[in-house]
């Protein structure tokens, strides 16, 4: 049987209130069932409402894929004002990625979220996650500071 995700934990998974949860479900844009009088999620449809396969992310392979030396995971979030701002920062850190760390066991993914964050997330040798790190922090202390 497929887990089942409440409200309450539904909530807290996505870092916002119940009221909101709920909210979400009174105008469609969240799926679920009700199951004795309380709501009910399932991964599909919390996927599908996030856009987000938890089987397919980075950090669902990085958790169960069988690792033979050190490996770290790394999340940056990054503000940005506009969808033009998170292109031309994707740009630099892209360009800076390929030129620098590009290779096997070294993974690098970006998204949008909906508050206008760019979600970084890094996978591989301690040295390439901390070294990229290290770049995109620099890249958003600078954009900040114009």
């Amino acid at each position: 049987m497929d887990e089942l995700y409440s409200v309450e934990a539904l909530a807290e998974e996505l870092n916002v209130t119940t009221r909101t949860i709920r909210n979400y479900l009174k105008e469609g844009r969240l799926k679920g069932k009700k199951i004795g009088g309380q709501w009910r999620f399932t991964a599909e449809e919390v996927s599908n409402f996030t856009g987000h396969d938890r089987k397919e992310s980075l950090i669902h392979h990085f958790l169960e894929e069988e690792k033979d030396d050190t490996r770290a995971l790394f999340i940056l979030d990054v503000p940005l004002a506009s969808i033009a701002d998170l292109e031309e920062f994707v740009q630099k850190v892209v360009a800076h990625y390929n030129d620098v760390y590009d290779g096997e066991k070294r993974r690098f993914q970006y998204q949008l979220t909906e508050n206008q964050i760019a979600r970084f997330t890094l996978i591989g040798p301690p040295p390439y996650v901390l070294g990229l790190a290290n770049f995109i922090n620099k890249l958003a202390q600078e954009k900040a500071t114009h």
